[in-house]
């Protein structure tokens, strides 16, 4: 009895201890062009070039798992932009910004071609929502 009362608060705790889902719409694709949309939640849209691009793969927060290197993983890349211009926003002293996707955004994918250009739109300054590849 002692064990099956231990183990159902192990559980509970476990369950206590996962971080929150991430809502089905936080983080729009190409697939989903409303860009009307996106641009009236965020609160910056940049323009520009990715100049520098660091990859991180991070194990899930709620990964519950011993050896933590065989969780699923996000790409927390951090990313410099040189920014063409602001559509929303003010745009930065020195015209770059050094940023991160938010943990419920859209991440960068390995392959990531930064020969493109880039709408990128933000809640916060070091972090993004979501971003639109533009044409060449």
């Amino acid at each position: 009895m002692k064990r099956l009362l231990a183990l159902l608060i192990w559980s509970c705790c476990l369950s206590a201890q996962a971080s929150e889902p991430c809502r089905p719409d936080s983080a729009p694709t190409d697939a989903d062009p409303d860009v009307a949309a996106w641009r009236a939640r965020a609160q910056w849209v940049a323009v520009g070039r990715i100049v520098e691009l660091k990859h991180d793969l991070q194990p899930y927060a709620n990964c519950m798992l011993d050896d933590r290197s065989a969780c699923a993983k996000f790409n927390q890349a951090r990313l410099t932009l040189v920014v063409d211009r602001m559509e929303k926003g003010k745009r930065p002293a020195d015209g770059k910004l050094r940023l991160t996707p938010q943990y419920c955004g859209r991440h960068i994918p390995l392959d990531f071609d930064v020969s493109r250009r880039y709408r990128f739109f933000g809640d916060d300054d070091q972090f993004f929502q979501t971003f639109q590849a533009l044409e060449r």
